[in-house]
């Protein structure tokens, strides 16, 4: 179990510096030939993340009246505060850079968690062996240690929340079942309020800067296929160098015509996009307003018994 524990203060606390770390803001790596063999990837991993945040927007404000009805005998007060605290939270630089941080450990965690999981569970079994111990206890520690890094990063994320700042004060009036259903209340109207207000724009002026980069990225990859032509003439290249360049040319060249095709696509998508951003506010906006709505008659019905 100490095992696991270091492992999980070394995560948590390499990742915090590796997110919370102030950097200058970086250059275009168009000029870079290993960012121009993904570059068609990244751009279509844009793309993609918009429409799914988009999706995402509409799911979560579909559920906002569902959270109201599960709460039972609340002080309505309270609930409307939560929700009013949400929204501009979702809106602050604070939780938008939580997000970022969530973001980047879950992509980190996504492609890394074998690997990790696999030390954790190899090194907790090798010293249960050790000490005596029979037992297989890796794969609960791989476990323990997702879900310990998964609640973490929900505490941080909702200690940029202010909504939870009220749910926390109130915890005892609200009784422990509501205060369950205001926490995930709260976490659903924050996201919306990001999503749309923060998240969507940002990642509108992520693509187009991917576009913008359609021609020099073009120019490295051809820079590429130069390079690889001026090494096969190099002296003393062997059949097998001569080969595996010929299969980095192949590559390359595939590539540069993706460049194109993704770039394209990503072109008709900014086309709609400001249209689409508007059309998520205007459906947050009035799926915020129905919920407040919603709790207010709720209000001036307990109000009235």
């Amino acid at each position: 179990m100490r095992v696991m524990l270091r492992h999980v203060a070394l995560v948590t606390s390499l990742l915090a510096v590796a997110c919370g770390a102030s950097r200058p803001t970086p250059v275009s790596s168009a000029s870079q030939p290993g960012y121009a063999m993904k570059y068609a990837d990244a751009v279509a991993g844009t793309t993609k993340t918009i429409g799914e945040r988009q999706t995402d927007a509409k799911q979560i404000t579909s559920g906002f009246g569902a959270r109201v009805d599960e709460l039972k005998k609340p002080d309505w007060a309270r609930v409307e505060t939560v929700v009013e605290r949400a929204d501009e939270s979702g809106r602050s630089a604070g939780y938008g850079e939580a997000r970022a941080e969530w973001g980047a450990v879950h992509r980190f965690w996504t492609e890394e968690r074998e690997t990790i999981g696999g030390k954790v569970a190899g090194g907790v079994d090798y010293t249960a062996k050790e000490k005596g111990c029979n037992a297989e206890l890796g794969g609960a520690a791989a476990y323990a240690l997702k879900d310990a890094v998964d609640k973490q990063q929900e505490k941080r994320l909702r200690a940029k929340n202010e909504a939870f700042v009220v749910i926390e004060r109130y915890a005892t009036v609200l009784g422990k079942e509501n205060t369950k259903v205001l926490e995930k209340l709260a976490d659903d109207v924050a996201r919306a309020s990001w999503i749309v207000n923060v998240d969507l724009p940002e990642e509108r002026e992520r693509l187009k800067a991917r576009v913008a980069e359609k021609s020099s990225v073009g120019k490295t990859l051809d820079g590429i296929v130069e390079d690889e032509k001026a090494f096969q003439a190099e002296p003393g290249r062997t059949d097998a160098d001569k080969k595996a360049s010929e299969e980095r040319i192949a590559a390359a060249t595939k590539q540069r015509a993706e460049v194109d095709k993704a770039a394209a696509q990503a072109d008709e998508a900014l086309q709609r996009l400001d249209a689409q951003i508007e059309d998520a506010k205007k459906d947050y906006a009035a799926a915020l307003e129905a919920l407040k709505a919603k709790i207010a008659e709720k209000k001036k019905t307990a109000d009235k018994s």
